[in-house]
């Protein structure tokens, strides 16, 4: 996850409502007539942001932003780019949530084993020059999707690495839309076995809510018992990807950097410049909660709150970093 948005694709049986929850995260309305992948872009609201803007008062806010792409039912095959699969739940159609949810996790894994089962026949004729980890990790994933196992974390990341070109959408981090009318009841316990984490929404209603005047929209929000839909869908995408999020003030710009935890300060460094990587010499770190409290880079400094760190440094959620290098 560098510099382009982490991507996310919004599967789903027809009638799941799928379009309004595009809606919902990225303000294309829904066009039931278009049966093609529509793209959009959602900008991560972030209060730590906001904050640091109400500070530093800069001329320039980077928001971190999350690409969204509505897949028709058809063309789920479509979903083989995405960092991150969100499959939309009906709870109001003619078959019972799991049941759909099982009908969408079946035909992914389908999928995957002719794919993987293709890959296997053709590794086994390569007798002279054949991969044999490949091999192992493409007959384990074979029998755990036969099993029907939920995949979640058992892959190293080594072995997702290896099995990377394959495009495959049942390893793939997901996380489940439960989308629910204003009369249905939200009960976790059907989803417990899945490893899934579930983001009920109340779709329809929230998009006929937003749609209202300011002042009649307030007084209809409490309707949504779990809140707005937005904010919870990039944690659970942020939680399955295990990302988290950096801040630099430089150059009277603020912005917001989200990475996937364990990065190092010269990796971080090359997401924000290229030229910063290869002349690194040293990052200068605060958290942010040190930050709001004094709310000055420099005063920070003095009061010896700053870290000096280097290049194999692990960036930690609510870093704010100032790079020092030299080209």
């Amino acid at each position: 996850m560098h510099e382009v948005e982490m991507r996310v694709a919004l599967i789903g049986p027809e009638g799941a409502g799928k379009s309004t929850i595009f809606y919902l995260l990225t303000g294309v309305k829904p066009d039931h007539y278009v049966k093609e992948v529509r793209p959009g872009v959602m900008k991560v609201q972030d209060d730590r942001l906001d904050r640091l803007t109400q500070l530093v008062k800069p001329d320039k806010v980077v928001h971190a932003t999350i690409e969204f792409y509505d897949i028709p039912e058809e063309r789920w095959h479509m979903a083989q780019d995405a960092d991150v699969v969100a499959i939309t739940i009906p709870y109001f159609r003619d078959k019972g949530p799991r049941e759909y949810y099982d009908d969408v996790r079946t035909a992914m894994v389908v999928r995957d084993l002719e794919i993987i089962e293709h890959a296997l026949t053709r590794l086994y004729k390569e007798h002279k020059h054949r991969d044999e980890q490949l091999v192992h990790v493409l007959e384990k994933l074979k029998g755990w999707l036969e099993a029907c196992t939920y995949v979640g974390d058992k892959l190293s990341e080594d072995e997702r690495r290896k099995i990377s070109g394959y495009s495959l959408l049942s390893i793939k981090p997901s996380v489940v839309l439960a989308n629910m009318r204003e009369v249905d009841e939200f009960d976790k316990s059907i989803w417990e076995d899945t490893g899934e984490v579930i983001v009920p929404t109340r779709a329809k209603l929230e998009a006929e809510i937003m749609e209202m005047d300011e002042g009649e929209r307030d007084e209809f929000l409490p309707l949504l018992k779990e809140g707005l839909t937005a904010g919870r869908v990039v944690a659970a995408i942020y939680q399955v990807t295990d990302t988290i999020t950096f801040y630099t003030i430089a150059h009277r710009r603020v912005q917001a950097w989200p990475i996937r935890r364990g990065v190092t300060a010269i990796e971080a460094a090359g997401l924000v410049h290229s030229d910063i990587a290869r002349g690194f010499i040293k990052a200068e770190v605060a958290s942010y909660d040190e930050f709001v409290q004094v709310g000055d880079w420099e005063a920070l400094k003095k009061a010896g709150k700053v870290k000096l760190e280097g290049k194999s440094y692990q960036i930690e959620d609510g870093d704010i970093i100032e790079f020092k290098f030299h080209v």
